[in-house]
């Protein structure tokens, strides 16, 4: 997948087996390795749409995994607000005071 860094991932995919709490913690910290790749490679939209699953319950995450999820916060939210199609106050992790 390195070698061809035009090819799309399945973000939205990827992300949902990230949060799945059912999965196994190998299968989620593999998953997390390809969301970074996928949200690389995805247009600025579906970065801003993926992030906000991943970002509910950053605080119960390993801290290795809250710090790739919180740098991929920074450049899926830092869009024009356009392309946030949720209100900042609708985030669930807003709602969290530990996921703040």
């Amino acid at each position: 997948l390195k070698a061809v860094p035009a090819m799309p991932l399945p973000l939205e995919d990827l992300t949902a087996l990230y949060v799945n709490e059912e999965r196994p913690p190998t299968v989620r910290n593999f998953a997390l390795i390809y969301v970074e790749q996928a949200h690389a490679r995805a247009a600025p939209e579906a970065r801003a749409a993926q992030i906000l699953p991943l970002l509910k319950g950053i605080s119960a995450r390993p801290r290795q995994a809250a710090d790739i999820i919180c740098r991929l916060a920074i450049t899926a939210l830092a869009v024009p607000e356009k392309q946030v199609r949720t209100a900042v106050d609708d985030m669930e992790f807003m709602t969290n005071a530990n996921d703040r």
